[in-house]
């Protein structure tokens, strides 16, 4: 009979026992969620503060973007019409060239017809010279 009693103590101390580690672990799990609920919202905190950085980075590049954009482009715009101006100057004075070879052209082919003119006068010359002296 004293092994019966020892028995049932036995099983009644393994089942407090029992019962004492379930809330234990109970206690632990529940310590052991709300802390990881913790770091979770501390990470959440942390991911928006470095989504937040970086949506200000993002937009200051794309502020800065626009503004060598456009200074690129007013800096294409006005090396374009100095470029226009120098295309311009260049068309003009080969323009002006030109008219300065058409009227040399010009000169020449005048002077050539006045030469030839000349020559043309002096064989006829001659020619009626040396027709004047057969008939004679």
């Amino acid at each position: 009979n004293l092994l019966d009693i020892l028995e049932e103590r036995f099983e009644r101390r393994v089942v407090e026992e029992g019962k004492r580690l379930e809330r234990c672990i109970t206690e632990e799990s529940a310590r052991l969620d709300n802390r990881i609920a913790e770091e979770v919202a501390k990470l959440q905190q942390q991911i928006a503060a470095v989504d937040n950085r970086i949506t200000e980075e993002v937009a200051k590049l794309e502020g800065r973007i626009a503004t060598e954009s456009a200074r690129l482009d007013n800096r294409i715009t006005e090396k374009m019409a100095k470029l226009q101006q120098q295309i311009m100057a260049v068309d003009n004075r080969i323009t002006a060239e030109m008219a300065k070879m058409d009227k040399r052209i010009a000169e020449v082919r005048a002077d050539l017809i006045r030469w030839m003119f000349l020559f043309w006068v002096g064989q006829i010359g001659t020619l009626a010279v040396i027709l004047f002296a057969l008939f004679k």
